[in-house]
């Protein structure tokens, strides 16, 4: 059987600056979280496991029907910052698959991303323990969605506040791969950047 992989997909913010659950925005007629569900379940493949984080809008996000196949995981604590968020997901993709060799983080509003680059970093840090990705924006900046296989899953585990996985990347840098994806540097943190992706879109 092939080492097992999986995805955290982060819904548990608040999303202040929008005043609504940001999960939900409409992306090609739907709920923008089912999107990127959609293209993780993609990415993982029958082996794998997406695991859906909520929280500050937990009821809202789980009432909208989405994808099968993807198992919610609901953080009492998602106010001390997504590093809570990521190891309440990796605590429950271990208990679904306590063998699991490899983690990709995905936050909820990189509505670019694709399964083709998600699979390329389950792939890259499914291929040793001491593996760990993040993507380059090609824009002299990189960030999520990151990978780390299973010799990081203590200090994934560990963390607290809102800083999320970038701890661990920075305390291993020599080992970090950064993978090219200049469409996951679309996020989707106010109404504006939402309007500069749309005038993108129109304009490609």
């Amino acid at each position: 059987m092939a080492a097992a992989g999986a995805i955290i997909l982060l819904a548990a913010g608040a999303s202040s600056r929008w005043g609504r659950p940001k999960a939900l925005l409409d992306w090609g007629g739907g709920p923008l979280v089912h999107h990127l569900a959609r293209v993780a379940l993609d990415a993982v493949g029958p082996d794998g496991r997406v695991v859906r984080v909520l929280g500050a809008h937990a009821a809202a996000v789980a009432a909208a029907p989405g994808p099968a196949g993807v198992v919610d995981v609901f953080n009492p604590d998602w106010a001390r910052g997504m590093g809570h968020s990521i190891a309440c997901g990796l605590r429950a993709a271990l208990g679904l698959e306590p063998a699991l060799a490899a983690v990709v983080v995905l936050p909820c509003d990189q509505p670019l991303v694709t399964a083709a680059h998600l699979r390329l970093c389950l792939a890259t840090v499914l291929a040793a323990p001491d593996a760990m990705v993040n993507t380059d924006y090609d824009d002299a900046t990189a960030g999520p969605p990151a990978g780390f296989g299973r010799d990081y899953f203590g200090e994934l585990l560990a963390l607290d506040g809102d800083e999320g996985g970038r701890a661990v990347l920075r305390s291993h840098r020599e080992r970090l791969v950064s993978l090219p994806s200049p469409e996951c540097r679309w996020d989707l943190d106010s109404a504006a950047e939402l309007q500069n992706l749309k005038n993108h879109l129109s304009s490609a």
